[in-house]
């Protein structure tokens, strides 16, 4: 038997926001200019209760912030760790640069001045999965790791992936979602390469949702904000065609939805990141009476934690107007081709 997942923890932190009550009070003012903040510093001590030690002085931004978001995924899902069996709580965090503060500044010494000078306690900041095992590490979670470095479309991987191993059972918690961070590396980047998310507003920060089983959230009270009932993960393939991409989101969506057990027409709308235009989904899926919902005005562009945000987003500020169940997709679609598809039945 197949287990039901569900959404029970919302973990926002970003320059403009810290907590969910905080996202949902600037998604709902209008005043949209003041999300968008890049490379700033926070303080990771006063926001998260408690005083810098061996281990949090050695993160780099973008640990904590995944540190951070975790934390208030957690407090939001009212998940206590000292109940809990932390071999059954999992971590999957996805990013599509990961540390490149920590790595240009590594790799900067390492050419300038050689091996023997190299600061070895920055190296750990410039693996790939530094921000998720900072999250085992800091809570003492020994479920199901790994890290998804996949894009832009990397937190919505993230998320896919945590369904399916919780609902076959290889988990009953997993704290999912994405973080990005950008340093002045990431900044050349964008600005040097034909990167169609180079003219949006980047900003940085951590998403972390908690995922569990039906019966475990119901087991202990939780509160359900959503329940996931379909994925899929898919590429375009090796023609970047629109007709190709074109093919593949519908594919995509017709694959999640048999998986979720309804039709398009059960399906209340979708929530875009900003590869897309609304009116170019509804031409390629045929359905132009379904509301697309896009937030990268107002939040700007998280890049690998953007699918994350989204959802969160979504549930915070328009599942608010729905006022009753309904079921929504998020799609989201890669610079490479990939497309990520999660169809969510909202219940807040």
């Amino acid at each position: 038997m197949e287990n039901r997942v569900v959404i029970t923890g919302l973990g926002p932190a970003a320059p403009f926001c810290i907590g969910k009550d905080s996202l949902s009070k600037m998604l709902n003012s209008q005043d949209f200019t003041k999300c968008k903040r890049e490379l700033k510093e926070f303080d990771f001590s006063s926001f998260c209760g408690t005083r810098e030690n061996a281990n949090t002085r050695g993160m780099d931004r973008i640990s904590k912030y995944a540190v951070l978001g975790a934390k208030l995924a957690l407090e939001d899902a009212s998940i206590l760790l000292s109940a809990e069996d932390s071999e059954n709580i999992g971590v999957i965090i996805g990013s599509a640069f990961g540390c490149t503060e920590s790595s240009s500044k590594f790799i900067e010494t390492l050419i300038k001045k050689g091996p023997r000078l190299v600061n070895p306690l920055i190296y750990r900041n410039t693996v790939s999965n530094a921000a998720s095992g900072q999250i085992a590490l800091v809570f003492g979670l020994k479920g199901f790791h790994s890290t998804i470095n996949s894009g832009n479309v990397s937190s919505a991987d993230a998320a896919a992936y945590s369904f399916e191993l919780i609902k076959r059972g290889k988990a009953e918690v997993i704290l999912s979602g994405g973080v990005e961070t950008f340093s002045p590396a990431s900044y050349l980047w964008f600005d040097f390469s034909d990167y169609f998310f180079r003219k949006m507003s980047l900003t940085e920060g951590a998403g972390i949702l908690v995922l569990e089983s039906l019966a475990h959230a119901e087991i202990r009270g939780a509160n359900i904000y959503a329940e996931i009932i379909g994925t899929s993960i898919l590429n375009a393939g090796a023609n970047k065609s629109v007709d190709a991409l074109a093919a593949a989101i519908r594919r995509g969506v017709f694959i999640a939805l048999k998986e979720s057990g309804i039709t398009m027409d059960d399906l209340d709308g979708f929530i875009l990141n900003n590869t897309l235009e609304p009116v170019e989904l509804r031409s390629i899926l045929g359905y132009d009476n379904k509301p697309a919902y896009s937030f990268v005005e107002r939040c700007g562009n998280f890049v690998g934690a953007s699918g994350a945000f989204d959802l969160m987003n979504y549930i915070l500020f328009e599942a608010k107007i729905e006022k009753k169940p309904h079921n929504i997709a998020l799609i989201n679609i890669g610079f490479d081709g990939s497309i990520v598809v999660i169809i969510s039945k909202i219940v807040v």
